[in-house]
């Protein structure tokens, strides 16, 4: 299959193609391949540690940048750790303002609207004046318990005035009108 000529023939063996050129056997079925071992040039083998090396060293660079990546990614976890961390210290900070501001407005709330709050034990609670709040609802208190008001006596041309039936509540002085009151 092979010719004297120098350019390859393209020939086909079994299922596969074979280049041949004129320098080469003629390769078929029944001829035996003579392999030959012959010392390597010390130019191939320096050329041969030298890819060695090269592959090495981009190995080692790999990994090196590798190292770096996974630093600077253990780095900015940590940040990012710490950040969560402070911001779950400032929601349990305002977790807590929120329940003591929820407690001051009940219990505004209740001082406003006259609700009972439970102390230690008891539900009573002294209101001003001589109301106290309890559970069954608002009961008069014993007047032996509060300190005694003041006296005030109506001045003559008020009672002359209450005994009219046209009295006005202008000709009063202040403190008469809350005495009645």
């Amino acid at each position: 299959m092979v010719n004297g000529s120098e350019r390859p023939i393209v020939g086909r063996y079994w299922s596969s193609v074979l280049i041949l050129s004129p320098p080469q056997p003629q390769i078929c079925s029944r001829s035996a391949f003579l392999v030959t071992i012959c010392p390597a040039d010390e130019v191939n083998e320096i050329s041969l540690m030298g890819r060695l090396f090269e592959s090495l060293t981009k190995q080692i660079n790999d990994s090196l940048k590798l190292s770096d990546v996974k630093a600077e990614f253990s780095e900015r976890f940590k940040s990012l750790e710490s950040r969560i961390l402070v911001d779950n210290e400032r929601l349990v900070e305002l977790d807590k303002l929120k329940k003591e501001m929820n407690e001051i407005r009940n219990q505004l709330w209740q001082r406003k609207s006259l609700i009972p709050t439970q102390t230690s034990g008891s539900m009573d609670r002294l209101l001003p004046g001589y109301l106290r709040m309890n559970t069954d609802g608002i009961k008069i208190v014993k007047m032996d318990d509060m300190q005694p008001f003041e006296k005030y006596t109506l001045t003559q041309s008020t009672i002359e005035y209450l005994k009219k039936p046209t009295f006005d509540i202008w000709h009063w002085e202040p403190n008469e009108v809350s005495l009645i009151f």
